[in-house]
């Protein structure tokens, strides 16, 4: 269960990204939303799936001391930095990406 986890949040951080990056730069080419903008829809969306994670297993940290039992296993609790640092890291590049991209669009007048 814990490596399906650790999957879920590196394969949807990339999705996030990739979809993320097609629809705002379409909607900025199109100029129904402008660079500003859209810079801080990606970057909120592209750290979505981290944000999730860490409030997942701070949550079943939680329930672990109110509880007294057993809410996660070892490897689940030691991948708490590697996925984080990792997922970070493809948020940051794909957002340092994106900015560049939008940089160098050229928008034209508005028909």
């Amino acid at each position: 269960m814990d490596a399906v986890i650790v999957q879920v949040v590196l394969f949807s951080t990339v999705g996030a990204c990739v979809y993320m990056f097609r629809s705002l730069r379409r909607r900025v080419n199109q100029q129904q939303c402008s660079k500003p903008k859209a810079v801080l829809w990606y970057a909120g969306v592209s750290f979505l799936p981290l944000i999730l994670f860490l409030m997942l297993f701070f949550a079943t940290v939680g329930l672990e001391e109110l509880t007294g039992g057993v809410w996660i296993s070892e490897p689940f609790a030691r991948s708490l930095i590697p996925v984080g640092a990792i997922a970070a890291g493809l948020a940051l590049t794909a957002n340092l990406v994106f900015v560049v991209t939008l940089t160098m669009l050229k928008i034209g007048p508005r028909p």
